[in-house]
């Protein structure tokens, strides 16, 4: 990645309204992303787009606002005109950003990739109880501005949404590698939630 703007990035990530949306976030991609690629004994379709996706999935981040994807999707698009960002396929990274937003697979195409981002975000519901404690409660300073009881609720149902799905991670990598922990994690959120 260009210099330049990777130093642009890490400043909007690292404004002070954030406290999980933030670069420590994104490293924490970035690294699973790696893990991921040296995991693999094929090459990867996107492999720079998805890169990409991490860095840029939430850049725009306000907790205030339903729409953080489509802005981040939309300030990649205006990066991406400059010479910045180099040769990719634009409109790939566009769609991964913005499948974030639901963690839902868009076109068929690019099922394995949006697969790869989505299980890469999700990745801290499967880490190690001190390390998912403290996802917790900065998730929970993002949104001060929510009522404790209201946002226990939306919370609870996110989780407990979550957890009716067949397999929280669509690769197989990841569902080995996080699968079980994160359910114990979200199981264990969920009680802390009802008290």
């Amino acid at each position: 990645m260009n210099p330049e703007l990777q130093i642009k990035l890490t400043t909007m990530y690292n404004q002070p309204q954030r406290y999980y949306h933030n670069m420590s976030h994104v490293n924490h991609c970035l690294g699973e992303f790696e893990e991921y690629i040296s995991s693999r004994s094929s090459s990867l379709s996107f492999e720079k787009e998805i890169e990409y996706t991490l860095w840029f999935h939430d850049v725009v981040y306000n907790p205030h606002s339903k729409i953080n994807e489509l802005n981040s999707a939309k300030f990649f698009d205006e990066v991406s005109t400059s010479s910045l960002c180099g040769p990719l396929d634009h409109s790939v990274v566009f769609a991964l950003i913005l499948g974030t937003q639901n963690h839902q697979v868009g076109s068929e195409s690019l099922k394995e990739a949006h697969n790869i981002v989505n299980d890469i975000d999700y990745s801290i519901l499967g880490q190690q109880q001190k390390v998912y404690l403290e996802y917790i409660q900065n998730i929970r300073k993002e949104y001060y501005f929510v009522e404790y009881q209201k946002f226990s609720k939306l919370r609870k149902q996110f989780l407990v949404d979550l957890l009716k799905h067949d397999r929280i991670y669509q690769t197989e990598y990841f569902h080995k590698k996080y699968e079980k922990k994160a359910r114990a994690n979200i199981a264990k959120e969920i009680d802390m939630l009802s008290v």
